[in-house]
Parts: structure tokens; C-alpha cells; sequence
């Protein structure tokens, strides 16, 4: 009896040691587990805290209760998001300014507290008053409960807390689950001890020294695994309270101390990966003792690993069910399979967490084949559980983390993106709103035309701008379509320094383009994103290069390969240029090269990543070549078709060898330029590089000319030069000529200022015309012609497409917003069509049905009132009337992605036509329907 007494006393002693020491483990990992999920929650403000998110709401200025529910609505997403992930979780947001609860999450639970202040003897006043995180236990605003309480910390101050807790309920059933395991293993183990105790009893016999001798080893046996279990849970308690950085030395040290109390040589942490109904299984660490490390590991995670001993081991693994290896019991064919890995014995413990398949821990020896006891098994499963559950809640915090990081890049990005957009957007809208002031303002119509071309221009880069913007995700996802037409090469590139010029006038720069003469005519590609690619370089050479350097723009003829043409720009400035570091990473989507570049040049790098796909995608590369300080070459090539349409710069049977051209500019390579020029044209051409050596040159002309009576017949004079500049040059040159009485010389003033800042004292000093740079060949050539009042030989400059006359012909217009319908009615004036116009689609079937014969085509809207254009459409097919199935209907809308003009197809349109509407497109597609 005394034995039993003895027995229990020291039952219920261990029990609760364990107990006790198992609740401090538990509580301390609690109290770790619940301050990550604030401090988690911390990181996702930024350095201005709540500041930040009332600026972005507009909420800085307004009462107390609008500022609580405008950081309500930011951070509420957050801190369910953060709820939702452990059942019975509790967390939030305090602002101490406003003395008001932000959050609480789970919000469908506490919602009921936004608004409310703490207790004055609330312990967050004095986690907020000692910027110290605590733990606290007690009745707080949800009742019992352990919370963590993180201090908020901005630029130095408080500006209140974060906490995360759980009901002490549901934390004491957790613990009443822990107590019932422990308390079932050290029944078990006593229970053991006293049946051998109460055996022993019973048998005493003549072999009372054998009986005795099995008592004593029962009891050490029972000694045995509770050190087992001690040393599990010190194993176990090292891990739990390890940190981020600390915790994978201290994963090692647990298995470490696991493998040497039970003498294993290796353990291995496997997690089940499930693939529909596939099961499969990775490593996520592992442990080798000396001797393990001698043999390769036996690899759970490949497909052909089959033992027949271990039957369907995968799904007894998910039914919960230990794998056991040993080597005396395989066959000499299994033997081969693991003979690499130097198994002896392994048991593979499942493991289960909330009820779902986690994975399993494998224990294996080298040196012995042994087999776990029951009891040994149960403690290894006790320790497997944990070591799962620790890297759980590591993977589920380092998500949370890289959630956090990722929202960040992609506010970033955001942030890049819309930079981006805006500069982009506001080049060609500044040359909008800039020659609209100057059309306004100007009194001859020549001047207006030039406005108006101008913004016409701009307008189109701008369009161009916009489909980038609807475009961006098919950039960044690697499905950017081009569109191919056929264009004039040199118009295209005048378009695009048309955008730029005003900015390189700005910061007086000296701007250049030369194109090779083998590049003439017109080729085949996406016009719209070659235009891109060429402004975003021009543009960073704009910005990167101080005021009154140099940018140079080269157009070279590379090679030409049946129809298929090499192209290559170069773009060539004096500015900043970059190290061999930083062009390595310049292409990078939103990146720059340093930092420092951003607040002083701003814009995001986005440009020359979406550079570099189009280019790619024209069959080219890009490339940089550049040193610090010396300024940079970006160049690339691309591949384009040979268009059917060709020219020469001048018509065939023009001379001008009689015709003496002067230029003159202070800039060599404009003087050059000039001679090049010359010498395509067959045009005899003299070059000074500045105003006194051109009057000295006019000098010896004129006295050494019999036959005519002018010394130049044109003079291209530079606006800016040193000494003489180009308006006192001009001035002289009238003198001389009024002196001489020489013929009048036409001189034509070059500069990269806008002719209205110079134009009433250029005419009063004698100028005849202006010329912008910079010099285009195509732009020369038709100076000259007006000069000698021949007709321009540029096509599209006249209005190509206006010989076509569609008298007779009638249209029937269905479009609902009225300033489009004076739109297209004022651009196809000329044309002397016949237009009537319906506003919804509902008038347009009953005007077409009820004279289907008056109308030749229809321009059929999309978005309509009381019936749109696609429904409108199918009823027209569907009329009985002789040329309800054949009238070409056209669409006209706004909506230009490919399923869109699929749509208009599939509702039996014939064609589309994209807003902003293009008036060579619109000609193009009369003349096409019109003459079938």
C-alpha cells in the first residue's frame, strides 16, 4: 500500500511539473505567436502612419469622427485580412490623437468598438506611454484575454498602438487538449511501472531476484522516457522562442538535441504538397548526424521510391499511419534501391495540424536498426508536432511579411507608372494647349495653319500615349500586338521632334537629325510605337543633358534583305552618361540609374523597358554606350518592310544647278549638314560659320559674278549667332543689295525658337521665311520650292486624299453625342457626300428600312441610348430588303482593343474605324466600300 502511495504521490508530482512546464512553453509561444501579428501589422504603415492616409483621403482638415472613419475604411481590409488567418483572433489599430479604436478584426464581430477610446487604466496607454511592447493578461475590451500590445512609432513619437490577442477560453482548451496528451502519456508510463509492480506482487516466487531485477528496469525504463520527454520539450521551448533571424540555428539545435537523446543519426522535416488527387512531398530541413552525413539521404520526395514493405506509404501517411523501414526485413532488391542512403531502421511520423495533413517527420539510423518503443513514438510525435507548428507560423509571418512587401512594390509601381503617364501625357498636351494660344493670337492664316498643324501632331502623339496606357498590362505580360501600316519614315520623325522641340528650346540645346539618303520613301510597321521608342530616348536626352549641350538623332540604312529593310536610330547627347553598373540595370522596368536621379531629373525608368519590348518585337535591339560625365549613344534597329510607295526628294527632270544656296550657322555640324544636302541635291551650296564671314563671302561673289545680278539666290541664316547674329546679318544683306542694286536675295531664318517669338522683327529686318530645326531634307526642299513656286513635292502636305469627290454618294451617320456629328460632318464636307444622321440605333433600323436603297454605307456608333450599335446592326441583317445583308456598316467608336472590333465583326459590321477619328482612314475606307 505504502508502494502505491509512494506511486501516486510521485504520479501526480511529475504530472504536474510537466503540466506546469509544458503551460510556460505554451504561454511563452503564445506570447511570441500573438506580438509577430502586431508587429506584422505595424509594417504595413508607412513612415507617416496615419498622416499619410488622411492626405490621400483628403481628411486632414475635417472632424474628429470623419477622421476615424476614413482610417477605418484604409486599414480595415488589413486587419480582417490579418484576423482571418488563426480562428478566434483579435487585432486592430489604436490612434492616440484621436483617443479612438481604428479597427478590430475580425470586423463582423467587433465592429462595434470603432470610435471608442480605452479605459484611462487601459495597459495600452502604457504601452504608448513607454513606447514598450507588452503582453498582458487579463480583462480587457473583449473580455479575458492574452494581448499583445506593439507600440506605433513614427519620426520619434507615438502615435499609438497595435494589438493582437485571443480569449483565455480558447486558449485554456488548447492547454486542456496539451494537459489530456501528457496526462495520457504519463498514464501510460506509470500505469506500465505499476502493473510490472503489481506482476511482480503477484509471481513472487523462488525467482524473486529475476522478478525484481525486471521491476528495477521497469522503473528505469519509466526514468528513461520522461527525461526523453524532458529533453523533447527543452529541445522544443529553444525553438519557440527563437526569432526570425535565429530561427534556423535554432530548428538545428532542437533536431539536434531530439536525435542525440533517442542516438538517431538523421532527421528530415517533410511537407505534403497535394496536386489534385497527387500527393507529393519536399524537404524543408533536415539534420545529419557524423555518421549520417557519410551516405546520401534516402529521398521521400521522388516518385520512384517503392518498397514493398511500405506498401502505399503516401496515403498511409495521410490516414495517419506510421511508415516504418528496417533493413533485415527488406529484400535484396529493396536493399539496392536505398543502399546509397545507409539505412537501418527509419520511422516516418505523420503529421496532422488543425485537422488537416501537414506532412511527416522521418527519424532514421545508420548505425542500428532499432524500433521505437510505443511510448518513444509518442513523444516523437509530441515533437514533431511542435517543430511543425513552429515552421507554420514562421511561413505564415514570413507571408505576411512578403504580402506587405509586395503591396509596397506594387504601390510603387503604381506610383512609377501613373509618374510616368503623366510626363508622357503632358509633353504633347503642353504643345496642344501652346500652339492652341498661338493659333489664337495669330493674325495670317499661314500662321494658324502652322498652329494647327502643329496640334494636329502633338494630338496624334498623344494618342498614341493613350493606347500605351490601355496597353501596359499587355506590355508587362509579354502580349503586345504591333499594328503594321505603311508611313513616310521622315514625317514620322518630324511628328516626333515636332513634341520635343519646345523642351530642347527651353534648355537651348543644339538639336540635330540626319538621315541617311539610302533611307527614302515609305516603310511598313508600327509607325505609333517606333514614334514611342525614338521620343522616350529623345526626351531622356533632353533631360539628362545640361542647358546649350548637344543631342544628335541618326537615321542609318544598315542592310536591306529582299523587301525587308535594317534600320538604326541613334540617339547621341553630352549629358550626364552612366557607369558600366548602371547600364546594366537601365533597362529594368522602374528603375533609374541611381536614386539621386529620380528627385532631380524625375520619371520612373518605365520608358526604356517598354522601348526595349517594342524593339524586340520589331526584330531589333537596343543597346547603350556611354561613360560618366561624357553623355551616352542609345541605339537600336528594328525591321521594317519596303512600302509601294517611293520618292525621290526632288521630281524627276528637276535642276537646280543654276540655283547658289548659303548657309549659315556658327555650328559646324549644321554646316555640314548644308554640304551633305547640297551635294544630294546636285545644288551648288557655300557654308560660313558666321555673319562677318558671310558678308566677306557675299563681297567676293558679287564682284566676281558677271552673268547674274545676285551673289546667292537663297541664304539660310541661323537665328543665334556671336557677333553679327542672324537679324543684323539679314539687315546688311538688304543694304548690300540695295547698294549694289543686286537682285533680292530670299533669306530664310533657321532656328529652333518658335517663329511668333522672333516673326515682326525677322520681317522688318528682311526675312522671307522661316525654317525650324531641326533641318529635315523633305523641309528644305519644300522651302525652296515655295521659294521658286513649284509645287511641293512632300505627299500628305496638301491634304492627300481631297481629289476624291463622292458626289452622289450618301452616308447614314448613326451616332448619339452631337459635337461627333459635327465632327464628322465638318471633315467630310469636301468630300460633297450626302449625310443623314440618326442618335440611336432604334432610328437608324427604321431610317435604313424605311428606304434601304438611299444609303450607300452606314457609320454605325457602338454606345447608343435605347439601342446600341451592335443590336442595331443584327436587326438591319435580319431585314427583309434587297441590300440589308450587303450595305457596308462601319463602326465607329472609342472601343480599339482586338476582341472589340471581334465584337463589331461577330454582330455583322464589315469594318472599323477607331475615335479619335483619322481622316485619311476615313477616306480610305469610302474609297475602298465605294468602289467594289
Amino acid at each position: 500500500m505504502i508502494l502505491f502511495l509512494c506511486l501516486s504521490v510521485l504520479f501526480i508530482a511529475t504530472w504536474h511539473m510537466v503540466r506546469y512546464v509544458s503551460e510556460d512553453v505554451f504561454l511563452e509561444q503564445k506570447k511570441v505567436y500573438l506580438m509577430s501579428f502586431a508587429r506584422a501589422l505595424d509594417k504595413r504603415l508607412d513612415e507617416d502612419g496615419y498622416d499619410r492616409i488622411l492626405k490621400e483621403a483628403g481628411a486632414e482638415s475635417v472632424s474628429r469622427e470623419e477622421k476615424i472613419a476614413a482610417l477605418n475604411r484604409a486599414l480595415r481590409d488589413v486587419t480582417d485580412e490579418t484576423a482571418s488567418v488563426v480562428e478566434g483572433l483579435g487585432i486592430g489599430f489604436y490612434s492616440r490623437e484621436l483617443d479612438a479604436i481604428l479597427t478590430y478584426g475580425p470586423s463582423a464581430k467587433f465592429g462595434n468598438t470603432i470610435g471608442q477610446p480605452i479605459a484611462p487604466d487601459h495597459p495600452g496607454r502604457r504601452v504608448m506611454a513607454t513606447s514598450t511592447p507588452m503582453v498582458q493578461v487579463g480583462t480587457m475590451v473583449r473580455g479575458n484575454i492574452m494581448n499583445a500590445m506593439f507600440p506605433v512609432v513614427r519620426k520619434g513619437e507615438v502615435i499609438g498602438y497595435i494589438w493582437a490577442n485571443e480569449l483565455i477560453s480558447d486558449l485554456e482548451t488548447t492547454l486542456r487538449q496539451s494537459s489530456r496528451i501528457i496526462f495520457t502519456l504519463l498514464a501510460l508510463a506509470y500505469g506500465l511501472m505499476t502493473g510490472i509492480i503489481v506482476t511482480f506482487f503477484k509471481k513472487m516466487t523462488s525467482a524473486e531476484r529475476k522478478s525484481l531485477a525486471s521491476a528495477h528496469a521497469a522503473a528505469e525504463e519509466t526514468h528513461r522516457l520522461g527525461s526523453l520527454m524532458y529533453l523533447v520539450n527543452r529541445a522544443v521551448v529553444s525553438l519557440l522562442i527563437a526569432d526570425e533571424k535565429t530561427f534556423e540555428d535554432a530548428l538545428q539545435k532542437c533536431m539536434r538535441m531530439m536525435a542525440e537523446a533517442f542516438e538517431i543519426d538523421r532527421i528530415f522535416i517533410w511537407k505534403g504538397d497535394a496536386a489534385g488527387d497527387a500527393l507529393s512531398f519536399r524537404p524543408v530541413s533536415k539534420w545529419f548526424g557524423d555518421v549520417g552525413q557519410k551516405f546520401e539521404p534516402l529521398d521521400f520526395g521522388a516518385e520512384s521510391l517503392s518498397i514493398k514493405s511500405l506498401g502505399d506509404w503516401k496515403n498511409r501517411l495521410a490516414r495517419n499511419e506510421r511508415v516504418k523501414i528496417f533493413h533485415s526485413r527488406l529484400s535484396d532488391d529493396e536493399r539496392r534501391q536505398i543502399a546509397a542512403s545507409g539505412v537501418l531502421s527509419l520511422t516516418g511520423i505523420p503529421v496532422f495540424l488543425q485537422e488537416k495533413f501537414w506532412g511527416f517527420v522521418s527519424f532514421g539510423s545508420c548505425l542500428r536498426e532499432y524500433e521505437f518503443i510505443e511510448e518513444e513514438e509518442e513523444i516523437l510525435l509530441s515533437g514533431s508536432l511542435l517543430m511543425a507548428n513552429a515552421i507554420s507560423r514562421k511561413e505564415m509571418v514570413q507571408g505576411l511579411m512578403q504580402a506587405r512587401e509586395d503591396a509596397l512594390s506594387a504601390t510603387k509601381a503604381k506610383s512609377s507608372f501613373l509618374s510616368s503617364m503623366s510626363h508622357e501625357m503632358r509633353t504633347p498636351m503642353n504643345a496642344v494647349i501652346g500652339m492652341a494660344a498661338i493659333g489664337k493670337s495669330a493674325t495670317d492664316l499661314e500662321r494658324k495653319d502652322y498652329a494647327f498643324g502643329k496640334i494636329e501632331d502633338a494630338s496624334r502623339h498623344l494618342l498614341g500615349v493613350i493606347n500605351d496606357v490601355l496597353d501596359i498590362s499587355k506590355i508587362e505580360s509579354g502580349k503586345l500586338e504591333l499594328s503594321s501600316v505603311e508611313f513616310d519614315f521622315e514625317k514620322m520623325l518630324q511628328r516626333v521632334v515636332n513634341v520635343i522641340n519646345y523642351r530642347v528650346e527651353e534648355k537651348e540645346q543644339n538639336f540635330v537629325v540626319h538621315i541617311d539618303k539610302n533611307i527614302t520613301g515609305e516603310f511598313v510597321c508600327d509607325d505609333q510605337r517606333l514614334a514611342q521608342v525614338i521620343t522616350n530616348l529623345l526626351s531622356n536626352a533632353v533631360k539628362f543633358t545640361p542647358v546649350r549641350g548637344s543631342i544628335r538623332l541618326d537615321a542609318r540604312f544598315v542592310r536591306d534583305e529582299g523587301d525587308i529593310v535594317t534600320i538604326q536610330i541613334e540617339v547621341t547627347d553630352t549629358g550626364i552618361g552612366l557607369s558600366e553598373e548602371q547600364k546594366e540595370r537601365i533597362f529594368n522596368a522602374f528603375e533609374q540609374a541611381e536614386s539621386s536621379t529620380t528627385r532631380k531629373y524625375g520619371g520612373t525608368g518605365l520608358g526604356l523597358s517598354i522601348s526595349r519590348s517594342i524593339v524586340e518585337l520589331m526584330g531589333g535591339k537596343i543597346w547603350i554606350e556611354s561613360e560618366p560625365g561624357k553623355g551616352s549613344t542609345f541605339a537600336f534597329t528594328i525591321q521594317a518592310k519596303r512600302g509601294t510607295k517611293s520618292r525621290a526628294l526632288l521630281p524627276p527632270g528637276t535642276n537646280w544647278s543654276n540655283l547658289y544656296l548659303l548657309a549659315v550657322d556658327d555650328d559646324p555640324v549644321i554646316r555640314e549638314y548644308f554640304v551633305q544636302m547640297a551635294r544630294q541635291l546636285n545644288v551648288p551650296c557655300d557654308v560660313a560659320s558666321s555673319g562677318e564671314e558671310a558678308l566677306a563671302m557675299m563681297d567676293a561673289r558679287a564682284d566676281a559674278t558677271t552673268e547674274r545680278n545676285v551673289s546667292y539666290d537663297i541664304c539660310f541664316i541661323d537665328w543665334k549667332m556671336p557677333g553679327i547674329d542672324g537679324l543684323e546679318l539679314t539687315r546688311r544683306i538688304r543694304e548690300k543689295i540695295r547698294g549694289k542694286d543686286l537682285n533680292q536675295s530670299v533669306v530664310i531664318m533657321v532656328s529652333v525658337a518658335e517663329w511668333s517669338t522672333i516673326a515682326d522683327e525677322a520681317k522688318l529686318a528682311g526675312v522671307n521665311k522661316f525654317l525650324s530645326k531641326p533641318l529635315f531634307p523633305s523641309s528644305i526642299v519644300d522651302c525652296i520650292n515655295e521659294c521658286l513656286d513649284v509645287e511641293e513635292t512632300c505627299p500628305g502636305k496638301s491634304g492627300e486624299g481631297w481629289n476624291n469627290d463622292f458626289t452622289g454618294r450618301r452616308i447614314l451617320l448613326a451616332e448619339d453625342v452631337e459635337i461627333n456629328r459635327e465632327i464628322v460632318l465638318g471633315l467630310l464636307e469636301p468630300a460633297n457626300l450626302a449625310i443623314d444622321c440618326a442618335e440611336n440605333g432604334s432610328e437608324v433600323v427604321r431610317m435604313f428600312s424605311e428606304a434601304p436603297e438611299r444609303y450607300d454605307i452606314i457609320f454605325m456608333d457602338v454606345q447608343m441610348p435605347e439601342m446600341d450599335g451592335y443590336e442595331a446592326t443584327r436587326r438591319i441583317r435580319a431585314l427583309d430588303a434587297p441590300n440589308a445583308k450587303t450595305i457596308p456598316i462601319v463602326a465607329m467608336t472609342a472601343n480599339v482593343f482586338k476582341e472589340d472590333v471581334e465584337k463589331c465583326l461577330e454582330a455583322g459590321m464589315n469594318d472599323h474605324l477607331g475615335k479619335p477619328l483619322d481622316l485619311n482612314d476615313v477616306i480610305s475606307k469610302l474609297r475602298y466600300y465605294f468602289n467594289r
